[in-house]
This record gives structure tokens, sequence and C-alpha cells, in this order.
């Protein structure tokens, strides 16, 4: 993966490879300006040099998108698990008659084009990225998928046409879901026209030619290839610098639920404390840990959770390393709304 870098006046230039990254900050010449996505700040003026017009490029998906940055992975299911169950809570109280959960009004109504909080989401995840990307690296336009989903096609299952009597036996024990589907085609024209609020030229391709773009190149099928490879403006030959991937996750900024409830709906911790902040620390902050002495020595970097006590959990690639204080920890990122990974 390429790391951006900015000039002395914070202005992007030409992504660089990450080799040419680790030895401008060996010199001294840079310092680390964001560390997700990895981007560099010079820390001396160079001179005017014409960057290169860049181009996002997005393939929307119902789980996961894929957006790559070319030179010319949603949150959505978590929070609809998240509305399901406030509201089972909600009507369960109801129905036992407990206070303070009366129904309201029917009197309710969306406005033309209001979309479902977990369908909201996909969209915004990907405005907060295509923004963000502009201030990296000099995107000049945009590509997405604009593509739609035939229900009717899905659900029909032609493969056993003359065979009604096993049709009809795998229809009774099985249906086709189409949330995910649903999903793609609700947002898409939503996305379209959010992007189009960023004042970049925007290009829309069909899967069709996605797919024709990446058999023709030699490149295999994943999500972000796919988005390098959407609309007629894909280059004839691709050259990938690193084949590293930066994974995103939505975690959100936290619950508005003011304390964790049982099975049955009931309070069962205190409410939650207004200062986020502990020690200069709070839950989601990506921190390194050089632990010196007692049993748990060693060096842990990850997202960390934060107590009150000033125990910290840190939460690295493969296990959770509980207890440890405050004092060993050093800030490399801070909380955003997203967790980060990366794959080769």
């Amino acid at each position: 993966m390429s790391v951006f870098v900015l000039d002395t006046n914070k202005k992007p230039q030409n992504p660089i490879h990450p080799a040419k990254a680790r030895l401008l900050l060996t010199e001294g010449t840079a310092a680390v300006f964001r560390q997700f996505p990895f981007t560099i700040i010079l820390k001396e003026k160079v001179l005017d040099v014409a960057s290169n017009p860049l181009r996002i490029k997005i393939d929307p998906g119902s789980r996961e998108t894929g957006i790559a940055v070319i030179n010319d992975d949603y949150r959505g299911q978590q929070i609809k698990n998240n509305l399901e169950s406030r509201r089972a809570i909600r009507r369960s109280r109801r129905n036992r008659k407990t206070r303070y959960r009366k129904p309201r009004f029917d009197n309710r109504t969306r406005a033309k084009g209001c979309l479902p909080p977990s369908l909201k989401s996909r969209v915004h995840n990907i405005e907060t990225w295509v923004n963000r990307l502009c201030r990296f690296c000099n995107i000049q336009a945009i590509s997405m998928e604009l593509v739609r989903f035939d229900m009717q096609k899905i659900q029909k299952n032609s493969s056993f046409q003359g065979k009604p009597g096993l049709l009809k036996r795998i229809q009774k024990q099985s249906k086709v879901p189409l949330k995910d589907a649903g999903a793609v085609n609700t947002t898409r024209w939503d996305l379209f026209r959010t992007l189009k609020k960023t004042g970049l030229p925007v290009e829309t391709g069909s899967g069709g030619l996605t797919k024709f773009n990446r058999t023709t190149r030699g490149l295999h099928k994943t999500h972000w290839l796919d988005a390098a490879c959407v609309g007629k403006s894909t280059p004839e030959k691709m050259f990938q610098i690193d084949k590293t991937v930066l994974i995103l996750k939505a975690d959100g900024h936290g619950s508005r639920q003011m304390c964790r409830v049982n099975r049955f709906g009931f309070p069962r911790t205190t409410a939650k404390s207004t200062e986020k902040k502990v020690k200069g620390f709070q839950t989601g902050d990506i921190v390194k840990a050089v632990v010196t002495s007692g049993k748990k020595v060693g060096t842990y970097t990850g997202r960390v959770a934060v107590r009150k006590s000033g125990s910290f959990n840190i939460k690295t690639v493969d296990k959770t390393v509980q207890g440890i204080s405050w004092k060993y920890c050093r800030l490399l990122h801070a909380s955003d709304g997203y967790s980060y990974n990366t794959t080769c």
C-alpha cells in the first residue's frame, strides 16, 4: 500500500513507495502525520511539483465496500442488530406494563428518500473516506459501480427447469435471502447523489464492465481490485506498488445506552460516566504499550479499552491483554470511529 505525503502546508503530494517513506523518516526530513491510513508530512519546503491527478474507485457491496485509489470492508448489519435489540427490550417493558415505556403516537412519517439507519451508515462511511482521501492525495475524479440486482431473477432458479418436483422440495427447505441485494439497490442512487456533492466528476460503470476489466487484466477477485476496475477509465495496464491492503471496520463512537441490561430488560450496571477520557486515553484509541516489569512484560500494539482505575485492556491482532497500566501506553492513533487491520 502506498504512503500518502503532505507538504509543509498540508497540501497533498504524490503517494510514494513504503521504502521511500522509511528513508525519509530515518533521515529526519519527514514525520508521521497520521497512522491510519499511514501519512507522512514533510519538514522542509519542496519545489512546486505537479502532483498526478488520482481517481477514487468504489465498488459498493451489501456487507463490504471496496475502495481503490488509482493513478489515471459496513457497519450496517451491526446497527440493524442493535436497533432490533433495543426494540425488543422496549416492547418487553411495554408488555409488562413497566414505567417510562408508553407507546408513541402514530403521527411520524418518513421524509421522501429517507433511508433506515443501517443503510444510511453505509453511505456515510463511504462519504467519510472519500473526504479523507481527498485530503491526503490529489483526487480529481470518482468512479463507482452503479449496479442493480434483479430480484425476480434471483428468486427464480432456472437450473431446475423441467423438474418441478425437485424444485418444489428445495423451495420448501430454503428461501433465497434478498436483504443484501435490497441493500445495494436501495442505497445506490443515494450514494451517487452524495458523491456528486463533492464537486468532482463522477463516473459510473456496470458490474459486467467491472468483471470484464478485471478478467482481461488477469486480476483475481477481491473487493479492492473490483473497485480498481470500475468504469471505462480503468487503465490498460495496472501495476500494484504493494500488495498490502488496509482493512477498515466501522465501530462507531460508542453506544447511546446509559447502562447495560440483563435478559429481562432491567439495568445490571451503573450509569456510564460522562467523561470518555481516562489519563488522556479513550476507548478505541490505537496505543503501543511497552511493559517493562511484572507478569506481562512485552510490547503490545492495538485497540485500547479504558477503565477509570487506569488499568486498560489492549486488543492486539491475536488476543486481548488485560490489566495494562496507562503509564506504559503511548498513543499512536486517536479514536475516529474505525478499527484498522492490514492484510497481504
